[in-house]
């Protein structure tokens, strides 16, 4: 696809309304506001997926993906990125499981301006904060299948208890990192629960 074909130009000017909207006085009106332009459930569960890791690359600058089908909205997605999330990375405070990194791009605090985006959130943060002890499970039945290749691995690279590249903090052994990773996760899901229960 190139600047001069059709599609390329149809999404541009797509693209352009959709924010012309969202970031106008109108932009809760649900004709001629974002809503019209916007898949709102893919937005919600864009939004609270890379919240919930805190990715660091999901903050609108890189990383960022959208879709659209003809004749449908503009939806997020893919998800992409998640080499520095999960409090894998030592700056922009995204190694501390709280306070929010994702809300804080432009049409995300945009949208959370809109009493009916907020609400989206909350209900459907409700479906991931029930299935943490799932999340956890995976994370044990992941590390278990990847044990031998962690170990070979470290033969050959001897990483495990070695500062590498942007990593917080260094636990010393296979188990320690798993157990960093799924405390982080809790303490995570447990402080976005509680600052996305405050909002109005």
């Amino acid at each position: 696809m190139s600047p001069n074909d059709a599609q390329y130009t149809f999404i541009q000017n797509y693209l352009n309304a959709a924010e012309t909207a969202l970031f106008g006085a109108n932009f809760t009106d649900t004709a001629i506001g974002y809503r019209h332009y916007l898949d709102v459930p893919s937005f919600v569960d864009w939004c609270l997926i890379n919240e919930i890791i805190k990715n660091n690359d999901a903050i609108f600058y890189a990383s960022c993906y959208m879709n659209m089908a003809p004749g449908g909205k503009l939806k997020m997605g893919p998800i992409w990125d998640f080499d520095i999330a999960l409090g894998n990375v030592s700056y922009n405070n995204d190694f501390d499981p709280t306070g929010l990194w994702v809300s804080q791009s432009s049409w995300m605090v945009r949208l959370f301006q809109d009493t009916f985006f907020v609400h989206q959130v909350q209900q459907r943060f409700n479906y991931f904060n029930s299935r943490v002890n799932n999340f956890l499970q995976n994370i044990d039945s992941n590390a278990s299948l990847l044990s031998l290749s962690v170990a070979a691995n470290n033969n050959v690279w001897q990483t495990l208890g070695k500062y590498i590249g942007s990593n917080p903090v260094v636990a010393g052994t296979y188990p320690g990192e798993i157990q960093n990773l799924k405390t982080w996760l809790t303490t995570r899901v447990s402080w976005l629960q509680s600052t996305y229960s405050a909002m109005p």
